[in-house]
């Protein structure tokens, strides 16, 4: 069991950047630039864009819907999570503050949390996004015990249930291995749960860590 205590330590707590519109009123190079696309030049040396690719550079590079409702996460929220290091373990109580907030004009949603994992000082941080392009929700963590950083994506199902997937990479699995987490997006706006799930050398895989959040500026 204590081998897996180095692969825990590097867990995601867990539990969106183009430009602004207004570089499209920029002129054509700026906006270029700022998009990371170049545009075919005109007769006279001026810059043209496909009517259909500017409507979807548009879309693409707008907050939408999804990005609304990530933004309701702002705030301070107390967090206590059970943490279980294998199969069948006895789980361990840990408590965190995690102060989030949206970030780049609503584009993505940041999550610092701080507290006591084992005994030792901790911290993390965690960036959520939506992509518009593949209507993916995507996450990156990376934390006080690790030198590295995790990331995951997936899709949320018609009850606003987010399930994500990514490869873990730390001290115990340098090649990687298979982890997921699960939340609900559209919940209670003051509560939520994040359950996340790792895995054995032998496929055998248990959830590792659920944390209840608990609006605490209110």
């Amino acid at each position: 069991m204590k081998s897996l205590i180095p692969a825990l330590l590097t867990l995601p707590l867990f539990a969106v950047s183009c430009a602004s519109p207004k570089a499209m009123d920029a002129p054509a190079d700026q906006s270029a630039m700022a998009t990371g696309h170049t545009m075919p030049a005109g007769a006279e040396g001026e810059m043209e864009m496909d009517p259909a690719m500017m409507e979807a550079m548009m879309s693409f590079m707008t907050p939408g819907e999804a990005h609304q409702a990530m933004a309701t996460r702002e705030g301070t929220w107390k967090v206590k999570s059970m943490i279980t290091m294998g199969p069948g373990a006895e789980s361990m109580p840990m408590e965190m503050v995690v102060e989030a907030r949206m970030i780049l004009d609503g584009h993505y949603l940041v999550e610092e949390s701080s507290g006591m994992m084992m005994g030792m000082p901790y911290k993390g941080q965690l960036t959520m996004g939506f992509n518009n392009a593949t209507e993916e929700w995507w996450t990156v963590y990376m934390d006080s015990m690790s030198t590295g950083f995790a990331s995951c994506k997936g899709k949320a199902d018609a009850n606003g249930v987010v399930r994500m997937e990514g490869t873990m990479v730390d001290a115990m699995s340098p090649e990687g291995r298979p982890y997921r987490c699960e939340t609900t997006i559209t919940a209670d706006e003051d509560n939520f749960v994040v359950h996340l799930f790792d895995t054995l050398p032998d496929g055998t895989e248990w959830e590792v860590m659920t944390m209840h959040y608990v609006r605490a500026d209110k």
